[in-house]
């Protein structure tokens, strides 16, 4: 009598999970963290929140010595003159304390 029971159960497990309609993965969400309009993180702004100190993608040709040899290439840094992104939770409840304690 047990094993029957246990038969009918499985099966209708079985069952209810053919019946039910299968999950697909989602769409991985988009990067969620302090970055800015002009797509660095906060870490690469200034302190005060100022200037970025990042470089962008581009490159801005080849630099040469006194001698005239090749030393690399210029990378041009980021123009950014402020970050305007979200600031982390974090950093608001840092700032609320030292205030409050000094």
């Amino acid at each position: 009598m047990g094993e029957i029971v246990f038969f009918l159960l499985g099966g209708g497990l079985v069952a209810l999970g053919y019946a039910l309609p299968h999950r697909t993965k989602k769409e991985t969400d988009p990067v969620k963290g302090a970055f800015c309009g002009c797509g660095h993180h906060l870490s690469m702004h200034a302190k005060d929140g100022t200037s970025c100190n990042a470089f962008t993608g581009e490159l801005g040709g080849n630099m040469y010595d006194d001698q005239g040899r090749y030393v690399g290439v210029k990378r041009i840094v980021c123009k950014c003159a402020q970050y305007v992104g979200p600031i982390p939770d974090e950093l608001i409840l840092a700032n609320f304390v030292s205030r409050s304690i000094g």
